[in-house]
Parts: structure tokens; sequence; C-alpha cells
């Protein structure tokens, strides 16, 4: 979503552009401004909600001590096991 952000300068310096080359009227410029702007109030809103169930979410698991990335080393030898069936077999 932050890069919604970047997206949006772009396109607002597009439009600008567009305006001042004169492919794009003034009219149409206003208009397409004031969408843009909307659909960036709205991205903005929708940025802060999410971080803010993220910020609820690494609290509550923090509280109650989960983990939110699990520990995933005992599958290494798993993982090896099968990499050399697969080579000893010569599935592909």
């Amino acid at each position: 979503m932050r890069l919604s952000e970047l997206k949006w300068s772009e396109l607002h310096y597009h439009l600008i552009m567009g305006r001042d080359t004169g492919v794009i009227g003034v009219n149409d410029f206003a208009t397409l401004v004031a969408q843009t702007i909307e659909v960036r109030k709205m991205l903005n809103g929708l940025l802060k909600r999410v971080s803010a169930s993220l910020v609820n979410v690494v609290s509550v698991a923090a509280s109650r001590r989960i983990d939110l990335i699990p520990d995933t080393y005992h599958l290494l030898p798993l993982t090896l096991f099968l990499s050399q069936l697969v080579l000893t077999i010569g599935v592909a």
C-alpha cells in the first residue's frame, strides 16, 4: 500500500505534465486530479486501518507469547532427506 503513495505521486506528476503540454485540457485535469485525490484519501484511510489492526495483532500476540514467525528449523532434516531422495530417484 505504501507503493500506492508513490504511484499516486507519479500519476499526479504525469497529469501536470499532460496539462502543461496541452495533452490534457484544464477541465479534464481538474476532474482527474480531484478523482486521484479522492482515491489517495481512501488508500490512506485503508493504510491507517490496516496498520492499526497489525499493531493490535502484534500486541495481542506479544501478550500471549505467540510467535508470529513459527520456528521451522525442525523441518530442515526432512527437507534434506527429500532433496536426497529426489536426487537418488531422479525425479525432477
